[in-house]
């Protein structure tokens, strides 16, 4: 299997960049007497970007899952590959970054074990340990300039941005969830959690990535054409790139879904019921509380 994936960058202050990730790899899948799935893939991959040199690097995905007996599965994953974030996916992230960084490659190397278990039709429990080790990491820190600093007219930027930073880190992961169908595809609900040990080179925390995480949420399915779901976030306490702690925060929300017909329906939305004041990014206050409503037409 071949793939490949390449673009450009055109940063403020520097030239223009150019980046490129190819990958070239083989598969295999097999069962074993119905209960061990293996599902493997490796070969090699050559990525270039405007910062480092032309590189090959290993590439491999390999998953085992084995039935161990009815209601309980043990899965093991081991991969090993370059990526690169575009200026879409990093917008995505961060939409407070500036211009002025050029773009480098990752890789990574990810170990996962999991264990599923399914007591009773409907109920799942997972849970599971994983570790990352991550060349050229990107993260975020806060500039402490403004673009036209000294000039004879006011600075155009009131607060600061962030830069693009790369550099060596390691996250360890402990995670479990829990799913439970109380009537099936009528009302059904979902929690999944995490601690995490997200640290740089120099064994410093990764800023703006929390320890601790919750999620759940509940959906309920009265009759086939509307679903009514509300949900609930908990984000631990996170540092910032100068060191100083952030608060922690809890999102609430819900949504509505209709469908009068094939083609039209109607949907609406409430986000942070609680009207909480948080941040994700210092200095970038994120929205109190907010209410959509739309109609949706199928072509």
């Amino acid at each position: 299997k071949l793939a490949t994936s390449a673009g450009g960058f055109d940063p403020l202050n520097s030239e223009t960049g150019s980046w490129s990730v190819t990958k070239v790899t083989a598969h295999y899948e097999r069962l074993f007497n119905y209960q061990t799935e293996v599902k493997a893939g490796a070969g090699f991959s050559g990525v270039s970007d405007a910062v480092n040199d032309f590189s090959f690097y290993p590439v491999a995905d390999v998953s085992v899952t084995h039935n161990l007996f009815s209601g309980l599965d043990l899965k093991a994953h081991l991969s090993a590959a370059p990526s690169l974030k575009n200026m879409g996916r990093i917008y995505s992230e961060n939409r407070f970054v500036d211009f002025n960084g050029q773009l480098q490659h990752q890789y990574e190397w990810r170990g996962l074990a999991e264990v599923q278990i399914e007591p009773v039709s409907g109920t799942t429990f997972t849970g599971g340990v994983s570790y990352q080790n991550i060349k050229n990491y990107l993260y975020y820190t806060r500039n402490n300039n403004v673009l036209n600093v000294g000039a004879q007219v006011p600075p155009i930027l009131t607060e600061r941005f962030y830069r693009l930073n790369f550099e060596n880190a390691n996250i360890f992961k402990l995670y479990g969830a829990f799913s439970q169908d109380l009537k099936a595809d009528v009302i059904w609900i979902q929690a999944d959690g995490a601690w995490q040990r997200p640290r740089l080179s120099n064994d410093e925390k990764i800023p703006f990535i929390e320890s601790l995480s919750i999620k759940g949420t509940i959906a309920f399915r009265p009759f086939s054409q509307l679903v009514i779901e509300g949900w609930g976030e908990y984000v631990g306490s996170r540092d910032d790139s100068e060191g100083d702690e952030m608060s922690s925060f809890i999102n609430l929300g819900g949504r509505f879904e209709i469908s009068l017909n094939d083609r039209v329906g109607v949907y609406g939305k409430l986000v942070n019921l609680l009207d909480e004041e948080y941040e994700l990014w210092q200095g970038y206050p994120e929205r109190g509380f907010q209410g959509y409503i739309g109609i949706t037409y199928l072509f």
